[in-house]
């Protein structure tokens, strides 16, 4: 069942905030009319892997679903979780817990798999929660010097400061490094 979303008021200008009711629904996607209201920069989809909070640009996310049963696939990269057949479509799934290093966590019905588009079909990347919807402008969004941080952390393309938080914004071409045939951490290029 697909559900629109619809934004009953703003937090802030450059932020929409998610329908807490969306925890039953087994999926949802961004309402096109709510989408084009007059904003500038880049949509991101605002989520949370531990306490973390991190925003993946919109342009390459086809859906998110609620957790479905995903498969092993054994002397797989370690990132991969498994895969999962969606409406006929096989694809991996990513467990960004484990890409981004934090520890093994417990899923709660405000799991998601966040379904991104790329070149050779869909894959998925399971997030603990869909926090927001959020648009950014260039200006908002601050390189990270990469020789700093280990290479788990090379998926991030920058970060953006809203409000008081800091948030990481995942680099879709990185996660799709991590799923190529040849791909492991050590590939991960900055």
């Amino acid at each position: 069942m697909t559900t629109n979303l619809r934004a009953p008021e703003f937090r802030d200008e450059n932020i929409l905030p998610m329908n807490t009711s969306l925890v039953g629904d087994s999926s949802f996607e961004i309402d096109p009319e709510v989408s084009a209201i007059s904003h500038t920069g880049v949509q991101h989809i605002g989520f949370k892997v531990s306490e973390e909070e991190f925003l993946l640009p919109m342009e390459g996310v086809r859906e998110i679903i609620m957790l479905p049963k995903i498969t092993y696939v054994p002397r797989s990269n370690d990132a991969i979780e498994g895969i999962i057949a969606l409406r006929g479509e096989i694809m991996p799934v990513l467990n960004l817990r484990r890409l981004l290093g934090f520890s093994k966590g417990e899923t709660t019905p405000a799991t998601r798999v966040i379904i991104l588009q790329g070149p050779n079909g869909g894959f998925g990347s399971i997030v603990d929660e869909i926090t927001d919807v959020v648009w950014l402008q260039r200006h908002e969004i601050e390189t990270i010097a990469q020789n700093f941080f280990s290479s788990e952390y090379k998926v991030l393309a920058g970060v953006a400061k809203i409000g008081e938080k800091m948030r990481g914004i995942v680099d879709i071409h990185q996660l799709l490094l991590i799923l190529s045939p040849e791909g492991d951490m050590a590939q991960v290029v900055a």
